[in-house]
């Protein structure tokens, strides 16, 4: 690829205007200062809610929590704080720890998403100084990270140190320095550290993470960090069973460390089974540690996909090993399986309005039907399962839905072994005149800041391929109804060879003609770096990058089984969940999941009051009825999203795409740019 394909960059410049000019848009700046003034208190009510999230499980280990909050709740559910210890109960007080989590956890969380949702897909999308704050990359770690992503790492770091630093002052007792003594308290923080990055492991996972997307930290930087509190948790976790071990070892007692299944599980033999469950729990991990390195993720995805379904029997035999573990867990695993449903939309094919390649740049394009909104320089992603049926691609859109509307618009260049099939695969579909099979799902993450067209001049920077994500946010700027008047746009774009130009000249005609009709003042600078010759410009021999992926079989055969094995299936436009059903889902998730473990936890109806012996079936019938009200509530929106099903709509396939070009064209087009070389 060009070293300048994928560099990009928006420049507001302000400057003085006439008074006539401020008095024409004084209307349009007075609509925008209120909308930006309701964003900014939208903006601080989210911060506070995840500032409550964050806070929940530290202040679980401040003293604090014992001298006033858990007394507190203690008494609320009938009980006395003197007489509740951790083998002993008064009144109902075996409710207090979930009461203060999924007060303190999932409410925020629930209220945070509420708020955030509303934000989301402003039309025009809305800047203010926290969001530019967030988005802004410092000096001091070399402009390789975001101002969120640094806050994000601040507190998950700060978040361990507190954690362990609390623990070890509850529980270090500087007169009985022994070697068990120091190796069991080193055990324990150790395992609360590892609950701690547990508890929030799933949430940078998911593409519609609320609190991922208001730190303005992507899907692809999320799922680093994802790798990151996975690594920290097994370390941690590896560190609580080394020290455990190193402990009964000193004590002669490591038969504990075995199940025992002649003794009694309430009694004698508590200990051994919970240790058991725990090493169970510890297996399930290093076996999603062990199939996430880069070299299996990379080569063999399907296997790493897979065995990451261990979380399941993971989480189940924690809970089992420790139960208050459900309490941590509770509000990521209910917030992650109903985000998970925010991806259902990706579960159909979607429509294509019309496909193509562009031979001479090797870049394919695809036009999809969207009933969604969406701001320009928003992300989506894309899965072909001819290409790979488990692999989802980002890619930023090219297209503004003010331009044209009902449509969204992708560029791919072919620089890799999946966009290289994609290349062919789109190639071969347009010369058999069929629809190529896309997924979507799509991110509410911008890869950059939103240009205002309140500015009195602005300034795209673009550099080969890497224009697509300004292409849609200039088409807006010029086709704002709040544009400011006398407005100056500029267009740097630089391109390896004017094929690039020729490729995307109805798009230079179209601002052209926005910039004409409105009155904006455009100035378009083109730049080509290199010499093409112009048999390039109409080369449609493309059958050695096509035959990467059709060497076994005919082009025609190949999509004819394709389109039998889809044969039922309907492409449709896509539309994705719309705010007020994340909020119902969300709802109703937190309050089927949280009633039903209500009905189980209240009082131990099975351990305490059916049979003692019987604590490991009280703690898993916990935890399936969490994960039990999710599906309840992903139930009811599936039936939801059937009513609000998208009828079909036929589609035409365009094969313009590789229409041929004359020297003369290319002369006449360089000419009216006056394009530098």
């Amino acid at each position: 690829m060009d070293p300048i394909s994928t560099t990009y960059q928006v420049v507001e410049v302000s400057s003085a205007t006439t008074a006539s000019s401020l008095q024409s848009a004084s209307s349009s700046r007075h609509r925008a200062i209120n909308s930006g003034t309701l964003l900014r208190f939208r903006q601080v009510l989210v911060a506070v809610c995840m500032v409550l999230v964050v806070l929940t499980p530290f202040a679980y280990f401040h003293p604090a929590y014992d001298r006033w909050i858990s007394s507190a709740l203690i008494r609320a559910w009938g009980g006395i704080p003197a007489l509740v210890s951790r083998t002993k109960t008064s009144g109902h007080s075996e409710m207090a720890m979930p009461t203060y989590f999924v007060c303190g956890m999932a409410f925020p969380l629930l209220i945070g998403a509420a708020i955030f949702a509303g934000m989301e897909h402003q039309n025009p999308p809305l800047s203010t100084l926290l969001s530019r704050w967030l988005q802004r990359k410092p000096k001091a770690f070399g402009h390789a990270v975001t101002n969120g992503e640094v806050l994000f790492l601040m507190i998950w770091l700060g978040g361990n140190v507190a954690v362990f630093g609390y623990q070890w002052a509850k529980r270090y007792k500087p007169q009985d320095a022994s070697v068990g003594h120091v190796l069991e308290v080193v055990a324990l923080n150790l395992a609360f550290n590892g609950l701690f990055n547990m508890s929030v492991l799933a949430l940078p996972a998911t593409r519609h993470s609320f609190w991922m997307q208001f730190l303005h930290i992507s899907y692809a930087h999320g799922i680093k960090y994802h790798r990151w509190l996975g690594v920290a948790t097994i370390v941690a976790f590896t560190g609580h069973m080394c020290h455990y071990v190193a402990l009964f070892a000193v004590r002669n007692s490591l038969s504990l460390l075995l199940p025992c299944f002649s003794c009694n599980v309430a009694t004698d033999g508590y200990l051994q089974w919970t240790i058991t469950f725990g090493g169970l729990a510890y297996v399930c991990f290093v076996g999603m540690a062990v199939t996430s390195v880069p070299y299996i993720r990379r080569h063999h995805y399907a296997v790493f996909r897979s065995a990451h379904w261990l979380f399941l029997p993971a989480t189940v035999f924690a809970v089992l090993h420790w139960g208050p573990i459900l309490n941590w867990l509770f509000a990521s695993m209910v917030v992650y399986l109903a985000n998970r449903w925010l991806s259902s939309s990706s579960n159909h094919p979607v429509q294509v309005e019309v496909a193509g390649v562009f031979p001479s740049i090797q870049t394919c394009h695809v036009t999809l039907h969207c009933t969604t909104p969406y701001a320009p320089g928003d992300v989506v992603w894309l899965n072909v399962p001819t290409v790979s049926p488990t692999q989802w691609h980002p890619f930023s859109v090219a297209s503004t839905p003010v331009h044209t509307p009902g449509l969204l618009t992708v560029f791919v260049r072919n620089v890799g072994p999946w966009t290289s099939n994609l290349y062919a695969y789109i190639q071969d579909c347009t010369a058999a005149k069929v629809d190529p099979i896309v997924y979507v799902d799509m991110s509410t993450i911008s890869v950059l800041e939103p240009a205002t067209s309140l500015s009195s001049r602005v300034v795209f920077v673009g550099g080969g391929i890497g224009i697509t994500p300004l292409m849609g946010q200039l088409l807006h700027v010029l086709h704002s109804p709040q544009q400011r008047p006398g407005q100056i746009v500029w267009l740097l774009w630089h391109v390896p060879d004017v094929s690039m130009l020729w490729c995307f000249q109805s798009w230079l005609q179209d601002i052209e003609a926005l910039a004409a009709k409105h009155g904006t003042r455009l100035h378009i600078r083109l730049h080509v770096t290199q010499e093409c010759e112009m048999g390039a410009m109409h080369n449609d021999d493309e059958g050695d990058v096509a035959s990467m992926m059709m060497a076994d079989e005919s082009m025609a055969t190949f999509l004819q089984g394709e389109a039998q094995r889809m044969q039922g299936v309907h492409p449709r436009p896509y539309v994705h969940v719309n705010r007020y059903q994340q909020i119902w889902v969300l709802a109703v998730a937190v309050v089927c999941s949280g009633g039903l473990v209500t009905s189980v936890k209240y009082g131990n109806v099975i351990s305490k009051t059916l049979y003692p012996s019987w604590w490991p079936l009280q703690r898993f019938i916990e935890y399936v009825l969490v994960v039990l009200g999710s599906l309840v509530a992903l139930g009811l929106a599936k039936l939801w999203g059937r009513r609000d099903a998208v009828p079909n709509i036929v589609c035409q396939l365009d094969d313009a795409a590789t229409k041929s070009t004359s020297k003369t064209d290319v002369e006449a087009l360089m000419l009216h740019h006056n394009v530098q070389r």
